[in-house]
């Protein structure tokens, strides 16, 4: 026999057809030879199993006899074909790379402007493409489009930047706001971080500023009216409106806090007291609305706000020995929920605590007390009281004590006071709560 260049050259006779199958190509080629035979016809086919550059199937098959020199032809692989993934949920790419002969690969996720969420963004290897049977296919699945953060925004600004995130602006509404400018976005949903699907709405509230108060209060005390730093003492306090009378503090101070309460400031009472003495109010019809935002602490029995006829007097009884009496207490019962009380020893529930708008009206009638938490009304109290004519002088309002003495000293949260010297229309009363509802975050 003699070899030439991948030909045999020996004639006559016949040899068993060698097994190639698997083989790569270059390999086949050289055990056919070296049969006594020569490659014939190559053609190439994708599989599934057979690796690339390897021989799926041979003709004749193996073990047959053939001539001498007769050819034997392969069919090579390319490999599996790689699927198409794109634009498909990642459920239905893992499926199509499993049936491909192929693995799925640990891939990544991405946001997109354009793909839905859980649907593939793109895929490696691409499609059209052969991979190596077994191989991974990494697929990068989509999050949905980020939604932008426009809270704080102008809604100009909102919607442009809704618009280029690959989301649509969805329906406006407006709100009361003590914190948001007028015209700029107070809330929004789907809220930010967050992701959502392409071409989606995203609804903004839109801010109305704060609604009106009701004019003509004798005092009006605002945290947020004080010029302070974090952790200062409260020494002086003066009301914005009406009489402008000016709290001052007799003992310990009262501490200003920023960032209390929706954003604003607060003033904590710990055993603190100020007052406003001598303030030489005459009160001939003893009628008067007071609107108070603050905590009730469930702790022992405090004051935390009063107006009484004589500033050096704190003595516990307040109905004997103060007349007039504008008292805001808490107390608490023997499961410690927080009370409220108004002139003298009677308690007003309010077992559910914490911050809340708390309303006292006295009129010809008696004392009423209600109080608003999560923009639900609940009347607490209404006492018959004797009017004590002979005493029509409010001489003190006062915080953080029952007086300079520290009787009941309040621990709490004192945001915003409005003094009316009327009894104030359901509608008036109305008014101011939304007010302070949404200023204080309430609502």
């Amino acid at each position: 026999m003699a070899w030439g260049t991948g030909q045999w050259k020996g004639t006559g006779g016949s040899v068993s057809v060698p097994y190639v199958v698997g083989e790569t190509e270059t390999d086949a080629a050289a055990l056919i030879v070296a049969a006594g035979l020569v490659v014939g016809t190559s053609v190439d086919a994708s599989s599934t199993t057979v690796a690339i550059d390897g021989v799926i199937s041979q003709d004749p098959v193996a073990g047959v006899s053939a001539a001498v020199g007769s050819a034997v032809d392969l069919t090579i692989s390319l490999g599996t074909v790689v699927p198409d993934t794109v634009g498909g949920s990642s459920t239905d790419g893992s499926a199509l790379i499993v049936a491909a002969g192929l693995v799925v690969g640990a891939g990544s996720t991405s946001s997109s402007t354009t793909v839905a969420i859980d649907d593939v963004i793109s895929q490696d290897p691409t499609f059209p493409n052969y991979a190596e049977p077994g191989s991974d296919v990494d697929m990068v699945v989509s999050l949905g489009a980020v939604v932008p953060d426009v809270v704080d925004e102008a809604e100009a600004t909102a919607d442009s930047a809704i618009v280029a995130a690959g989301l649509i602006v969805g329906t406006d509404s407006e709100a009361n706001s003590g914190v948001i400018a007028v015209g700029n976005v107070i809330s929004q949903d789907p809220t930010f971080p967050n992701y959502a699907e392409p071409g989606s709405a995203v609804d903004l509230t839109i801010s109305i500023g704060l609604p009106p108060v009701v004019s003509g209060s004798a005092a009006w005390w605002k945290a947020d009216s004080l010029s302070l730093n974090d952790d200062d003492p409260v020494t002086s306090w003066t009301s914005s409106e009406g009489n402008a009378y000016e709290m001052t503090a007799t003992t310990l101070a009262p501490t200003f806090k920023t960032g209390l309460q929706n954003g604003l400031p607060g003033v904590r009472f710990n055993g603190d007291f100020i007052q406003a003495a001598n303030v030489g109010t005459n009160h001939s019809s003893l009628y008067f609305t007071v609107f108070l935002v603050g905590t009730a602490a469930a702790s022992a029995k405090q004051v935390i706000f009063g107006a009484v006829d004589d500033p050096a007097q704190d003595t516990p009884d307040w109905q004997t020995d103060l007349g007039i009496v504008v008292g805001f207490y808490t107390d608490e019962d023997p499961v410690h929920q927080p009370y409220l009380l108004c002139e003298g020893s009677t308690n007003y529930s309010d077992s559910a605590g914490g911050l809340a708008v708390y309303i006292v009206t006295r009129d010809g009638t008696g004392v009423s007390i209600a109080m608003y938490r999560n923009n639900t009304q609940q009347t607490m109290a209404k006492v018959a009281q004797e009017f004590n004519t002979h005493q029509t002088d409010l001489d003190s309002f006062r915080f953080g004590a029952k007086g300079p003495s520290l009787v009941y000293p309040y621990v709490g949260d004192l945001f915003e006071l409005l003094f009316y010297e009327s009894v104030l229309s359901t509608a008036d009363r109305e008014a101011n709560v939304a007010y302070l509802m949404a200023k204080w975050g309430l609502t």
